[in-house]
């Protein structure tokens, strides 16, 4: 029915969803001002901000050049039905956050994050084999992986926070994660062009190593806190 119904549309959505938020209760909400609240920039300078800022903005330069570039590679190999991706994408992460949005809970989110990571990297690398493996397949890993780490690895971002610097945290991990998303493309755009869709889709699944490696550490370094 067009482009104009579309957008629309959502927009009807983004305005649902704001007065739905007024019926939230935040219960009685008095954050304390007695020591005084860290500036914004004083909490991303923390150590756990800034590996929390390293792991999840090399997330989102994964998913954005996925989302961005995945089109144009199936293109280039002759696959025009690329709407097939995104199906499957959302598909499978709404059916991951509606059924399993318990599990890091029960699991534990340090390693659901962690084991959504490996097939974050395995969707990634899996793309240079998109000829053979096909559009669908990879789209539902990614949206299983995507669906059940974003939350899991938001949470950790949050926990343990003072009530005062929750909101902040949340900005920090937002925006690290559009930025990884803007700037990994833009940046990926380049490499694309000088040595073609393959190398950036193994670039993203290395950085997606490094990402693992440091929230493994993170977590290691946690563990040895609470055992000492």
């Amino acid at each position: 029915r067009g482009w104009s119904l579309a957008f629309a549309a959502a927009s009807g959505g983004s305005l649902l969803c704001a007065g739905l938020s007024r019926f939230l209760d935040d219960g009685e909400h008095r954050p304390d001002r007695s020591a005084g609240l860290a500036s914004l920039w004083r909490v991303a300078k923390r150590p756990d901000q800034l590996r929390s800022a390293l792991v999840i903005s090399l997330v989102g330069s994964c998913f954005g050049s996925l989302f961005v570039f995945h089109q144009l590679y199936a293109l280039e190999l002759g696959i025009v039905e690329v709407q097939v991706f995104f199906v499957a994408y959302a598909a499978a992460a709404v059916a991951a956050r509606l059924g399993l949005g318990g599990l890091g809970d029960r699991f534990g989110r340090q390693r659901l994050a962690s084991l959504m990571l490996v097939l974050y990297a395995a969707g990634a690398f899996g793309m240079t084999a998109l000829a053979q493996v096909g559009l669908a397949p990879l789209g539902a890993l990614f949206g299983l992986a995507h669906g059940l780490f974003y939350p899991a690895y938001n949470a950790m971002a949050v926990e343990n926070s003072p009530p005062g610097e929750r909101g902040m945290r949340m900005a920090l991990f937002q925006g690290w994660f559009n930025a990884g998303v803007a700037g990994g493309s833009f940046a990926l755009g380049f490499v694309a062009e000088a040595h073609g869709y393959p190398t950036i889709f193994v670039l993203s699944g290395l950085g997606i190593a490094v990402a693992l490696a440091v929230l493994r550490t993170t977590e290691t370094k946690s563990a040895a806190a609470s055992n000492s």
